[in-house]
């Protein structure tokens, strides 16, 4: 492994891991050691565990320029863009977010008013805004 500011290790972290891993040291006790995970250390110790999670990350990428992904994530979006409850979603949580001035209210697109920041927080605590995740759901 060259150096590339992508890893947050070192091939020489990666030695001084796989040794004390050798040694009987757990992965959560050599993470204690370098500012990385447990699971960081597991996937540079365990030839294995690196395998799957390469195979993983090799099935979640898409091809550049998929006509099709590229209009169905186009189509939701427009879709989305029309809800008034998304809308209304991204005015309350932009006003939660505001770091440079505090917003006192926030439009809620389901009937047209502004409403107070503290009923957009309880609001947007509730599930009264939420659309599904087909990935959850």
């Amino acid at each position: 492994m060259a150096n590339d500011i992508r890893y947050k290790v070192t091939q020489e972290d990666v030695n001084v891991m796989r040794e004390l891993n050798n040694k009987g040291y757990s992965y959560s006790k050599i993470a204690l050691l370098f500012p990385i995970t447990a699971q960081t250390v597991r996937y540079w110790c365990d030839e294995e565990d690196r395998k799957k999670q390469r195979l993983k990350n090799a099935r979640r990428r898409h091809k550049p320029l998929d006509k099709k992904r590229i209009e169905r994530i186009t189509q939701k979006r427009k879709e989305l863009r029309q809800d008034d409850r998304f809308k209304t979603r991204i005015s309350f949580q932009s006003a939660k977010d505001e770091m440079r001035a505090k917003r006192k209210t926030a439009r809620d697109y389901r009937t047209g008013k502004r409403v107070s920041l503290n009923k957009a927080l309880k609001i947007l605590n509730t599930k009264e805004l939420h659309l599904g995740n087909a990935k959850i759901d």
